[in-house]
């Protein structure tokens, strides 16, 4: 028996917690995920889970790899040239594209609907910002 996801294809360009455990569930689902990654990896990678108040000074983030479970990662610049151009050809080419970028920074890599080939209002594309969509929070980083 197919799984329900079987044959969606799923982006995810965010990190931290919301859009990857998300996209973990998916994956679970049978969806193939693709995770883009900035040089040097998602910043949720380097946390050591002492700060979240665990004695054991563990060797394996267990927080990240339960969130970035079944997906293949790429790695991808997107403050270099070309870098976003990649992204948008991906976004292209997938069923459904998930980030947590704020609207300033999707338009200033041009993720928006017309850029990215995606309409942002389908349920083929979501953002988990953080802050409010819309409104003087819209392009606030979230704390």
């Amino acid at each position: 028996m197919a799984a329900p996801l079987d044959g969606i294809r799923v982006l995810e360009l965010a990190n931290w917690v919301a859009v990857p455990a998300a996209t973990a569930l998916m994956a679970d689902m049978g969806a193939e995920v693709i995770k883009i990654e900035p040089p040097g990896g998602d910043i949720y990678r380097g946390v050591v889970l002492r700060s979240f108040g665990y004695e054991f000074d563990f060797k394996t983030n267990y927080a990240f790899q339960t969130d970035n479970r079944g997906k293949r990662s790429i790695t991808i610049d997107i403050e270099k040239p070309g870098g976003a151009a990649l992204v948008r050809r991906l976004a292209a080419d997938v069923d459904i594209f998930l980030t947590h970028l704020i609207p300033s920074r999707l338009v200033k890599y041009g993720l928006t609907e017309p850029t990215c080939g995606r309409p942002t209002t389908s349920p083929s594309t979501s953002r988990s910002p953080g802050t409010a969509a819309r409104g003087r929070m819209q392009n606030a980083p979230a704390s």
